[in-house]
């Protein structure tokens, strides 16, 4: 698993900060002896209890933790480079567009409650916070 990550410990670095930024709670999580990255910082992000999920502009997940793996029932080695509108119901398409354009134009950090799709295709309630 560690392959997969070899290359992203910037995105998980960065991903904290945009964390930061937008002061976002971040439940943490116990990092093994061997984890995954080889700095704390990224391996605080991976091994928090928060579900963390981030796509990249043509929307293919590029990170996906542990605790996202729990609530979404994909495996982190087939999530990442799988497109996100995935986890998210047809019914509900319209409006994460919208809501992610408004992001991306007004950098700004969008907390809401939604539903999305987990592995098996049932809906689930999520706590959302989404930031450019």
């Amino acid at each position: 698993m560690a392959d997969i990550y070899m290359q992203s410990s910037g995105l998980a670095i960065a991903l904290l900060a945009a964390i930061k930024k937008y002061d976002i709670p971040l439940a943490e999580g116990n990092s093994p002896e061997n984890s995954v990255f080889q700095d704390a910082e990224s391996n605080r992000l991976y091994y928090s209890r928060t579900a963390v999920l981030s796509h990249d502009k043509g929307g293919l997940l590029n990170f996906y933790n542990p605790a996202a793996a729990k609530v979404f029932g994909y495996d982190i080695e087939e999530a990442l480079g799988m497109p996100s509108i995935k986890l998210v119901p047809e019914h509900l398409r319209g409006e994460r567009s919208t809501e992610f354009q408004k992001i991306l134009e007004e950098k700004v950090n969008l907390e809401f409650d939604t539903l999305r799709l987990n592995k098996r295709g049932e809906l689930i309630p999520i706590h959302a916070h989404v930031f450019p």
